[in-house]
C-alpha cells in the first residue's frame, strides 16, 4: 500500500461523513414536513468509495464529446427511505433515530478527522527527521 493510499481512504471517508451529516440535518428540519421521506446514503456505495474511491465499474462512453469523469469516481448514492409511515402526514422521519445517527456520525467524523491528523503529524514528524 502506498503512503498516500491510507489518506485518501481517510479524507474519502470524512467526505462521506460531512455528506451524511448533511443529509441527516435534512431529515431533522423536515421533521414535520407533511409527505417528507428521510434521505440516507446508500451503505454499500458508502464502502465502495470510501474503500476503492470509486463504485461499481468505470463509466464507459462512446463519444468524445460526452462529459468525462475521472477514473468513474462517483459520490455515494442519496437514497429516500421508501418505507410506510405511521404518522398521518406520511412523513417517515424519527426524530430519535436522526438524533442518534447524527451523533453517531459526528463521533465517526471526528475520530477520522483525529486518524488524519495523526496522519499528518506522523508524515511531519518523518521528513522533519530526515531533513536534519
Amino acid at each position: 500500500m502506498k503512503i498516500n493510499d491510507i489518506s485518501s481512504v481517510l479524507a474519502r471517508a470524512m467526505g462521506v461523513a460531512s455528506k451524511r451529516q448533511d443529509l441527516l440535518s435534512d431529515n431533522i428540519a423536515n421533521v414535520d414536513t407533511p409527505f417528507y421521506k428521510r434521505k440516507d446514503l446508500n451503505f454499500k456505495d458508502m464502502v465502495d468509495y470510501i474503500t476503492r474511491g470509486r463504485m461499481g465499474q468505470p463509466l464507459k462512453s462512446d463519444n468524445p464529446r460526452h462529459f468525462k469523469y475521472s477514473d468513474g469516481v462517483m459520490f455515494p448514492r442519496t437514497q429516500e427511505d421508501k418505507n410506510l409511515s405511521w404518522r398521518s402526514d406520511r412523513n417517515n422521519v424519527d426524530i430519535d433515530k436522526e438524533l442518534v445517527e447524527l451523533m453517531q456520525n459526528s463521533m465517526w467524523y471526528g475520530g477520522v478527522a483525529k486518524l488524519l491528523s495523526q496522519r499528518f503529524s506522523t508524515l511531519r514528524s518523518v521528513l522533519t527527521s530526515v531533513i536534519r
